[in-house]
């Protein structure tokens, strides 16, 4: 059997007190306390943030943990509000132009971009909307839309490198899911590779870039979908499923670090808002710590798998919105004592 050195490199040290300076994995016998203890990451939990002015839903994000926005959605009619996130509370933002729902979005808080949605109450032709608007940290500007009305969809990248993957276009609700990509340069919109699952329930569902995004779950007709794909700029490509099918939750982070949350999944019972959480390294999915609220249409900001937060959405179905948010961290390497159990 491997003994501790011979893993880490180092020696178990006796000291009467806790050493300064330490390394990730470093362990040592601290005299005083009589105890075994080591130096490695805390335990990553969800944990409560401030709450948005009021309770929303389905609206559209960017940005990190501690600077990101929150705008649109329902209230429960469509709303043009924005707010920012500083890391512990949200204030007001600028309003967008246009009120929707169910957006595709991306970029960061100086910088991000909302396009297409819904719009409450349908209006046929006009329920899916092709609106595309920029925001600068203050206001949003009317820009390019989108060569057809398009919600629902996955959607990531930045200001001028978007990516919006499925989702549902045409003048109807009961129009069928779509396996267009569109990509936005900053200036104009241009077709993409297809997507070889066909989806809408993607909202909040992509991260990455452009040239590396990740979308997975949303749902076909009413049934919750597990497909996985990453997309390489040119075409897409199914990779390791999602642990459950999840349709309208929220996700956030790289193609190889990203954390997605909440949703619902369906049996024959119909649909169950969730709590689960689950992190992507680029190659598999791992279970994470559950939400303290179950909640779909929801929306995440995070620049990786280790630090997001996901805020409002509904639960449960029917019940109204909500404005909680809540913060996930992984933990920082922190002195821990070893037992046994």
């Amino acid at each position: 059997m491997a003994t501790y050195k011979e893993i880490s490199g180092l020696n178990i040290k006796t000291l009467s007190s806790d050493p300064s300076n330490l390394n990730e994995g470093e362990m040592w016998y601290n005299t005083t306390s009589n105890t075994l203890k080591v130096y490695l990451f805390g335990t990553a939990a969800w944990s409560a943030g401030g709450s948005l002015s009021s309770p929303r839903g389905d609206g559209n994000g960017a940005g990190t943990q501690t600077a990101c926005l929150y705008a649109g959605g329902y209230t429960p009619s469509d709303t043009t509000d924005t707010e920012e996130y500083n890391g512990s509370s949200w204030t007001a933002g600028g309003a967008m132009n246009h009120g929707a729902a169910a957006r595709g979005s991306g970029g960061t808080l100086t910088a991000a971009l909302a396009y297409g949605g819904t719009r409450a109450p349908a209006t046929p032709p006009a329920f899916y909307t092709t609106p595309t608007e920029e925001y600068n940290g203050t206001a949003w500007t009317t820009v390019t839309a989108m060569p057809a009305g398009k919600a629902s969809m996955g959607s990531g990248g930045t200001q001028t490198a978007a990516l919006s993957g499925s989702g549902v276009s045409g003048p109807a609700p009961a129009d069928p899911e779509t396996n267009t990509t569109e990509e936005y340069d900053g200036t104009n919109w241009t077709s993409g590779g297809v997507v070889n699952t066909a989806r809408r329930g993607l909202v909040r569902a992509v991260m990455g870039t452009q040239t590396a995004g990740l979308i997975m779950g949303g749902r076909v007709a009413t049934t919750a979908q597990s497909a996985t794909e990453e997309y390489n700029g040119a075409s897409w490509t199914s990779v390791t499923s999602y642990p459950q099918g999840m349709r309208a939750g929220s996700a956030a982070g790289t193609q190889t670090s990203s954390l997605a949350c909440g949703g619902q999944t369906t049996t024959g019972s119909g649909p169950t808002t969730q709590t689960t959480s689950f992190s992507y390294d680029g190659t598999s999915w791992t279970a994470q710590a559950a939400l303290g609220t179950a909640r779909y249409q929801n929306m995440s900001n995070g620049a990786d798998a280790t630090a997001s937060i996901t805020c409002a959405g509904q639960n449960p179905p029917g019940a109204g919105a909500l404005a909680t948010t809540e913060e996930y961290n992984t933990g920082g390497l922190e002195v821990q004592t070893v037992t046994t159990s």
